[in-house]
């Protein structure tokens, strides 16, 4: 089965007990959100042929 994992780095405030790389400076939406969809893109074909459940 094959599965995708996407972090988000983008918190209102780091809590103590996560162990995430994250960030509480928030300019960098834009270009995160951006660069994600362009990756998505980029492999779109990388599942192909998986099957979900």
């Amino acid at each position: 089965m094959a599965g995708i994992y996407i972090h988000i780095p983008l918190c209102k405030k780091k809590c103590h007990y996560c162990d995430f790389y994250s960030v509480t400076d928030l300019k960098y939406t834009d270009a995160l959100v951006n660069s994600l969809i362009k990756e998505m893109g980029l492999r779109r074909d990388y599942l192909s042929g998986e099957r979900g459940r």
